[in-house]
């Protein structure tokens, strides 16, 4: 009887490159008609806007921009600071070898380094460095054997774990509260700067969507109508909304990026007619990325019983999702003042930013190594520098449990200073405490062979076999290995020498083996 194959359509996902590379920007920013001129720059922060991020063969267009805000101490001016905003171009070819038009894309983009170089009483030089990373993934099918009949066939199975996509999607919320002044602070002159940070976020996939909540932490300050002396207000704004995706249950693996992409925070009076409010609008960008993890059989190898049969092979790759966890920690130091700054009397808020420098993966476990970059407003007894800030880099180290992670597995980690607060001790010591997320998504590469077809081939020449051998198993041959090699089955060889484990074969150990089929 002829031989007759099965196939089935094998679909995987495939990493078809990576990219990573620094982008260096540079410009100036001219002090406007309206504000006084720059004795000194006291803070400088940059947040990066991909406008547009369009992919084509093997390179990838990238456009936006490099939002800067100053704050700066005034040379004779009525208060003791100011801010003004500037932005700074971006425009850059990566380029993806292997990558296609039709694949999907996924960039992120960070702030590493910011530079405001005072050039004259009226102009500021910047200088950045933006990191970029970018991933370009796309799908292969090969059409793989699956079954056999019409001959003694003997078929190797493997069981893998595979991925199959099922959303990728791109959304986002806007979120618009109003925050209220207390009752023991001044009203609000003008807004000198604000952060808006993501915290105690909270992803569920539910039926035919997932669930996104958290909140939106502020600290922004101003100055007073009185005398322009900086003041912060601090508050915790709630957010939730829904991403929409067909096919998606509550057992699906969802991955979801929060950021926020826009913020305006506008001064606003109250019923009173008085500037005590604060109008915060914020957009915040989610993107989804949601797949379900499936147990597939492949036929990885095959031989004939009765006739010679030469099984084509195709190796394939294809990443397997080991983990993902979200982390949090307290980060805790002791911070005091260095020879020339200024004693501190007050401190009014802190910030920072967590920058990644190495991770390492190793048994059930990822260490990360990063330092929290933070700055600290203070208010001095010094009349000619009033407002003074504070920087400090802050290391850090923490091991996080990942099941099933093992050396030479990728490590994907975004890392968010959730909290910064620093309480002020004596007037050259303080404490900075800070909340820190770690996202961690690990991946490895399975690799194998599958069968892709079967070739009758005849035989060289006639074989003389004998009817039983004596085997001795060889230092890493397998119990398929043995009986491929005398045209017998797994399940004669382990009925015949009486074994019930076929994974405690060792090496030297003599098996019987009787020539035949399946009987």
């Amino acid at each position: 009887m002829a031989l007759e194959m099965t196939k089935d359509t094998m679909t995987w996902k495939q990493r078809k490159g990576t990219h990573h590379s620094r982008i260096l920007l540079e410009g100036d920013m001219i002090v406007p008609d309206n504000r006084p001129d720059v004795a000194q720059v006291l803070h400088c922060s940059g947040t990066v806007r991909l406008d547009e991020v369009k992919s084509g063969e093997e390179k990838i267009n990238l456009t936006g921009e490099l939002l800067v805000r100053v704050l700066y101490r005034a040379a004779g001016g009525e208060k003791p600071v100011y801010a003004m905003t500037s932005s700074l171009p971006i425009q850059e070819v990566l380029y993806v070898e292997g990558m296609t038009a039709e694949d999907a894309v996924n960039v992120m983009a960070e702030t590493e380094h910011l530079e405001c170089q005072l050039i004259n009483d009226r102009k500021v030089g910047l200088r950045a460095i933006v990191e970029v990373w970018a991933e370009a993934e796309g799908s292969k099918s090969l059409q793989t054997v699956s079954g056999a009949q019409g001959g003694a066939v003997e078929l190797l199975r493997k069981k893998v774990l595979t991925e199959r996509p099922v959303a990728e999607k791109k959304d986002r919320f806007t979120v618009k509260h109003t925050v209220s002044l207390g009752a023991d602070q001044p009203n609000i002159g003008e807004m000198l700067h604000q952060v808006l940070t993501l915290s105690d976020t909270d992803i569920r996939a539910m039926d035919g969507k997932v669930a996104v909540r958290g909140n939106l932490r502020l600290t922004a300050i101003y100055g007073t109508e009185e005398n322009g002396m900086p003041v912060a207000v601090e508050a915790e704004i709630p957010f939730h909304g829904f991403i929409e995706g067909g096919g998606i249950t509550p057992q699906t693996w969802t991955d979801v990026k929060l950021t926020v992409n826009e913020s305006e925070v506008r001064p606003a009076v109250n019923d009173d007619g008085e500037t005590r409010n604060l109008d915060v609008t914020a957009v915040i960008g989610a993107e989804l990325k949601a797949v379900d993890h499936t147990e597939q059989e492949m036929v990885t190898d095959a031989y004939g019983l009765e006739s010679c049969l030469q099984p084509k092979g195709e190796k394939v790759t294809f990443p397997v999702c080991v983990g993902m966890t979200r982390s949090r920690f307290n980060l805790k130091e002791g911070v005091s003042l260095e020879n020339g700054e200024m004693p501190m009397m007050q401190a009014v808020a802190a910030w920072g930013q967590v920058h990644t420098e190495d991770v390492t993966v190793e048994t059930d476990a990822v260490n990360v190594e990063g330092v929290l970059q933070a700055e600290i407003l203070y208010l001095s007894a010094d009349d000619d520098e009033a407002v003074c800030v504070l920087k400090r880099g802050i290391p850090f180290r923490q091991t996080v449990e990942v099941r099933g992670a093992k050396a030479g597995d990728t490590a994907c980690v975004r890392s968010t200073a959730e909290q910064v607060d620093f309480r002020l001790m004596t007037e050259t010591e303080g404490e900075l405490r800070a909340q820190i997320l770690l996202e961690i998504l690990v991946t490895a590469m399975e690799e194998t062979e599958v069968v892709t077809d079967l070739l009758e081939m005849p035989e060289e020449t006639p074989e003389k076999r004998p009817s039983a051998v004596i085997c001795v198993v060889q230092d890493g041959e397998s119990l398929w290995d043995i009986a491929k090699k005398y045209r017998t089955t797994p399940e004669r060889i382990l009925m015949v020498n009486d074994i019930e484990n076929p994974e405690r074969l060792f090496s030297g150990q003599k098996l019987l083996i009787l020539r035949g089929g399946r009987k």
